[in-house]
């Protein structure tokens, strides 16, 4: 036997509020964090791209074949395609020149991310 119980209190109603509150504040943290991290990737693999001169290596195609690889190796991961993998490299290139990338959000981290 299932029984519903009912509290009717001011002190329990604002603590499931604040519970309610810091749940949906640590979805957004924990979004950022992704998105954060995403960028430090691609970040990454255009510095490799760039500092490997892997077209110069491997030929013309190495891009096409580089996504089609990911692609195979992580099936479940967008963002993989030629076009992104080329914006990759931009991305490198274009921030290349700083060595620290900030976070957007305002006191959403500790610490700034250094590449």
């Amino acid at each position: 036997m299932d029984k519903n119980i009912t509290i009717i209190d001011k002190d329990y109603s604002q603590w499931v509020k604040e519970l309610v509150t810091r749940y949906r504040q640590s979805q957004i943290k924990a979004a950022i964090q992704v998105n954060s991290e995403q960028l430090r990737f691609n970040w990454l693999l255009g510095r490799d791209i760039v500092e490997m001169k892997v077209e110069e290596r491997w030929g013309e195609g190495v891009i096409e074949q580089l996504s089609k690889d990911l692609k195979k190796e992580m099936p479940q991961v967008e963002g993989l395609s030629v076009t992104n993998l080329r914006y990759c490299r931009r991305f490198y290139l274009l921030y290349s020149q700083t060595s620290e990338i900030h976070p957007q959000v305002e006191g959403a981290f500790d610490r700034e991310i250094v590449y």
